[in-house]
């Protein structure tokens, strides 16, 4: 809302998608949601670390726990999801 109503201008991102990470095709001129986005800066910040392959993974991975439980039986069921 404060963007909307206030006098600034645009803050481009070609500088960041064209020669940062040398997005030459469609998906540095798309708009994406935020998941979208995260994935694409890390496919390429993998790809820009080519020779230390682990890195990006190492710091980025993740776990994440679903826990469901019926409350007319109690029965509980679980699942786990990695994340990146």
């Amino acid at each position: 809302a404060f963007l909307q109503g206030s006098d600034r201008g645009v803050l481009g991102t070609s500088e960041l998608t064209s020669k940062g990470f040398r997005w030459e095709t469609v998906d540095g001129r798309q708009q994406h949601d935020l998941h979208e986005l995260q994935r694409l800066l890390l496919d390429a910040l993998e790809r820009s670390l080519k020779h230390c392959s682990d890195v990006v993974p190492r710091l980025y991975r993740g776990s994440l726990a679903r826990r469901v439980t019926c409350r007319s039986c109690g029965h509980v069921s679980e699942r786990e999801e990695d994340f990146y």
